[in-house]
């Protein structure tokens, strides 16, 4: 974190509410939006950096009350913390008035991803832009730009305004998640009350908070807008200083009261749904015509004026600076608890932010159908995007998931939300489907009690059902499969008709393995078509697309290794397959293991079975041993077999055999000794059956599906590597990298998400340069096995990105990248330009579109 990151931290959200309003009866006598007190600094600041002396933080306290938060050669300038948001994007950021649009100077595109991603970016733009309007005597009238800012490198911006797709991108957390729910809030915090105990989890007294922001936000709105509102400062400042949710809920009544008046003036409405009362009339015609930007244009309005009458020094606004001030902080804390920062890494983090994505928007309201909407419209529009994939969960029957698409497709295109203007995704002939992404869920802890015979057989109960559906839908030719028959009556309206075109499986990987997908993946790869008016029509291909989240979530890079050697030999992974992450396949096992002392833990089962794959990988690919890795691999297989398999025989051959059993269903009948095979014509390998005939193989295979056997398993233990073991770890990624090229299986990668998530420390050493790095590098023995990959968002609205951005960052972190011997640039910049348009169409290639 930069100095100026930790001060935006420290003045823009860790600072509590609390604590500015103090326990002053005039909350206008307050100092706090002019600089806060040196202990109160020290205090937030060391919060991200313990690593910091005191002394030092002293003197970073010191140079921002002196430098950031000073009007540049104004030392008397009165706008003490606000300075910092306009200090701190001169000579970052540029406006285009002739096309009303925002850049970010692509030099200073990686530090402007660094401070937007604290405070996020339409505070800096706002800020930035009543700064110019004041400068420079110029009115600000649009407000309808991109959510997240491209730079202004020609080469970069060319690459990423051709035809671009996006295979990885989970709807519900790709939508404008926080700016959606931050307007539904600041319109109705009826959700805010409902939801108390959540939101005061992450931070404490938030949901009193919101409230009262949005009483805040209602008093700035009266004052800045003209609105004619009745709004009072005492009631301000009294909600401000109530201390419990009940009080304060008393206080809002009027406020809340007044809100409606407000939505029922001259504001814009989507056919008579009023979504933000701060998006007022007039409009410009600018605006309208990027309608999938409008819900953004009220909220950026009144900050921008805000801003602007502090820059300006306005004296009306003098007293109300102060409420500003508490309401950014507010907002902040806010945005915290909906997008994720690099502070914490870890899949189970990221889980908690999924789960919040749409948490103040009720299911079923207008509110939920503009945030789908957003999700696609302001997606594919604000991009050249020529084909976006949209992950969803499926449902367990194939009526209830047609409706679902049905539904999510009536969003995307309803009318009212367009204000008049042209569908751009029909206009354009954009390409949109589903991918319908299969749940990862860990067995409860009691499923003895419960008679569970085999591992995750629950989950293996309900993959049944949704793909049973799925096969349904293919085998009728549902219009709601790509390439499925539209009926006549639907012939006008194909451009909206948006189907399902691949299947995935995502979520946390730990105690959910890609055994447990393997027949419904097999399965699901070829559906026979049952429909006997199939002669009447002209048969397309509507096999789904096959891809699977994995590798990104792992206890070593070994396991998540193996999780990706299971996923290929599984399910049956081959050409037009594609792999989500992959993250164990290209990060530096040496920086890995050394930052964990050398030392994993890991329970007894996956130690045990990481390590007997882990030898005989060795041996299939003829890698060198190294300082008795292979005794020593031995040596866990002896030691956690007998613990685990007590009773049992075998050969660490026999136990090697087993495993390759496990993608077969374990569901079966408890009065034999017979199991469900693969599904008829999907086995992985029919040598396997000579394997599934042998009694001491298969009876390994039915131990390790035991309860006893897992209960015993389930241990933590530790296990020490040594210094010489992570390079044999870094030739067995080599070697699953070139067996993933032969095999010519995609690559779907995440560069943010990746770094937020995941060991990656940085953009400029993203795995993705392990897995392609055509033309960058000019030593031989530096080439990658160039897989084919694509550059990803994920779930871009909780990591606050887009896919120009991922390209953009991606270009940037390699242009500043040095080399540690000389210090010279590792890569020329038309090298840079001329991969990423490579990686651009590669995602075209490996697109689950049929005839992209």
């Amino acid at each position: 974190m930069t100095n100026l990151s930790a001060i935006l931290q420290a003045y823009f959200i860790d600072i509590s509410v609390s604590e500015i309003c103090g326990s002053i009866s005039n909350i206008k006598s307050n100092p706090y939006d002019m600089g806060m007190p040196e202990a109160s600094f020290k205090k937030h600041f060391l919060k991200h950096n313990s690593n910091y002396g005191t002394d030092v933080v002293t003197s970073i306290h010191e140079y921002a009350s002196n430098y950031w938060m000073k009007q540049r050669n104004n030392s008397n300038d009165p706008n003490g913390v606000f300075n910092i948001l306009r200090n701190a994007t001169k000579g970052i950021l540029l406006w285009d008035e002739s096309g009303e649009n925002l850049a970010c100077k692509y030099n200073e595109f990686l530090k402007w991803n660094d401070i937007s991603s604290i405070v996020g970016e339409d505070i800096f733009t706002t800020s930035y832009l009543a700064n110019k309007s004041v400068e420079d005597n110029h009115q600000i009238e649009s407000f309808a730009w991109k959510p997240h800012l491209i730079s202004d490198s020609k080469e970069v911006n060319e690459i990423i305004h051709s035809d671009l797709y996006e295979q990885h991108f989970h709807m519900y957390g790709s939508s404008l998640c926080f700016a959606i729910n931050w307007i539904a809030a600041m319109n109705d915090c009826s959700e805010v009350n409902k939801k108390k105990k959540i939101l005061n989890g992450f931070d404490e007294n938030l949901a009193e908070n919101i409230i009262k922001a949005a009483a805040i936000r209602l008093f700035l709105f009266n004052h800045l807008f003209n609105a004619n509102l009745n709004t009072k400062e005492t009631d301000i400042i009294a909600i401000l200083q109530a201390q419990n949710i009940q009080e304060i809920n008393a206080l809002f009544l009027n406020f809340k009261n007044t809100i409606n008046v407000a939505r029922s003036q001259d504001v814009l409405d989507y056919d008579g749904f009023v979504f933000d009362y701060a998006i007022t009339h007039p409009i410009t015609d600018n605006d309208i015509l990027r309608y999938y930007n409008i819900p953004l244009i009220g909220e950026r309005k009144l900050l921008y004026k805000a801003f602007k009458k502090i820059y300006s020094c306005d004296e009306t606004f003098k007293d109300y600076k102060t409420y500003f001030y508490i309401y950014l902080v507010i907002k902040n804390k806010t945005r915290q608890f909906f997008i994720q920062d690099c502070q914490t890494k870890g899949f189970s983090r990221f889980q908690n932010y999924d789960r919040r994505k749409n948490l103040l928007i009720k299911d079923g309201t207008n509110y939920w159908d503009i945030f789908c909407f957003v999700a696609a419209q302001t997606t594919a529009n604000n991009q050249t995007m020529k084909g976006l994939e949209m992950r969803i969960v499926p449902s367990l029957d194939s009526q209830k998931m047609a409706e679902t698409i049905k539904d999510n497709n009536a969003n995307i295109n309803k009318k009212a939300f367009f204000l008049e203007q042209e569908n751009l995704i029909a206009k354009n002939k954009q390409k949109l489907g589903y991918i319908l992404h299969f749940i990862k869920e860990n067995d409860k802890k009691d499923l003895k009690k419960f008679g569970i015979y085999c591992r995750n057989e629950r989950l293996r109960d309900k993959l049944d059902k949704q793909a049973s559906a799925i096969a349904r839908l293919i085998a009728t030719n549902s219009m709601y499969i790509q390439g499925g028959v539209i009926p006549q009556r639907k012939i006008d309206q194909k451009d909206s008709i948006y189907p399902i075109i691949g299947i995935d499986a995502a979520n946390s990987e730990f105690g959910c393995r890609p055994e447990v997908f393997a027949t419904v993946f097999r399965r699901l790869k070829y559906v026979h078509h049952s429909n006997r008016t199939d002669y009447l029509y002209n048969r397309k291909n509507n096999q789904l697309g096959r891809t699977f989240h994995v590798a990104e979530d792992y206890y070593d890079i070994v396991d998540g290794l193996r999780a990706i050697d299971e996923c290929i030999f599984y399910l049956n992974f081959g050409e037009e397959d594609r792999l989500g992450h992959c993250v164990a396949l290209g990060i530096e096992p040496q920086r890995y293991y050394k930052t964990r002392n050398y030392t994993i833990i890991l329970p007894k089962q996956i130690l045990l079975d990481n390590a007997v794959w882990f030898l005989f990988k060795m041996d299939e690919y003829s890698i060198p041993d190294s300082n008795g890795l292979k005794k020593r691999l031995k040596d866990v297989f002896h030691l956690y077999f007998s613990q685990i398999y007590q009773g049992f025989n075998g050969t660490i051959e026999d136990y090697y055999s087993a495993w390759k059993l496990r993608g077969d269903d374990p569901r079966a009948s408890t009065h034999n000794d017979s199991y469900l095979k693969p599904y008829l014509l999907n086995k992985i390998d029919p040598e396997l059956d000579l394997l599934r005939e042998n009694k001491t193989i298969s009876s390994l295979y039915r131990a390790y599906h035991s309860c006893e056997q897992r209960t015993l398993g389930e241990e933590l233990v530790e296990f020490q590597l040594k210094d010489s073991d992570v390079w044999v770890i870094r030739d067995l990624q080599k070697f699953i990298r070139e067996e993933i090229s032969r095999k010519k299986i995609s690559i779907e990668t995440n560069p943010t998400s990746n770094k937020i998530i995941t060991d990656v420390e940085r953009y400029s050493k993203h795995p993705i340069l392990q897995f392609n790095n055509y033309g960058l590098c000019k030593s031989e023995q530096d080439n990658a096995c160039q897989i084919d990959v694509s550059i990803n968002t994920d779930d871009q609205g909780v990591f606050a990105t887009s896919l120009e951005k991922e390209f953009t960052l991606m270009a940037c972190a390699l242009e500043k990248k040095r080399n540690d011997e000389d210090g010279k640039p590792t890569y020329e910049p038309k090298d840079i330009y001329r991969w990423l348009d490579d990686i651009r169409r590669s995602a075209r290639r490996s697109s689950f579109f049929k005839d992209s």
